[in-house]
């Protein structure tokens, strides 16, 4: 009989989404590790980067929206959103769309 410290503590991965881009198709995989939720970027293929997107979900519906709007990235992006800094400056400019500063404002003393 199994113990509680020798049950898995890693579940089984689970494909919530996949998206072709650049690189190929890619595939958002969402895994219990330890506990806790895990969502990553793999690439269909055995070629290619894995990249962790979340490694704390807290709920179903925050894995579906986080999901959703990583696909959304991908295809305006049309490659992995996660695969250089650009996700930052997305992020960035969306932010600055929502909140203008005037002209020379950050450097206003």
């Amino acid at each position: 009989m199994a113990t509680t410290a020798q049950k898995q503590i890693t579940g089984k991965p689970n494909v919530r989404a996949r998206y072709d881009c650049d690189e190929g198709t890619r595939q958002l995989v969402a895994q219990r590790v330890r506990g806790v939720v895990a969502l990553s970027d793999v690439p269909a293929g055995e070629e290619g980067r894995v990249h962790l997107v979340e490694r704390r979900l807290e709920s179903l519906a925050e894995l579906d929206a986080l999901v959703a709007d990583y696909v959304e990235k991908a295809a305006a992006l049309g490659r992995c959103p996660m695969a250089s800094a650009d996700w930052w400056n997305v992020a960035k400019a969306e932010e600055l769309d929502r909140y203008p500063m005037a002209p020379g404002a950050f450097f206003a003393r």
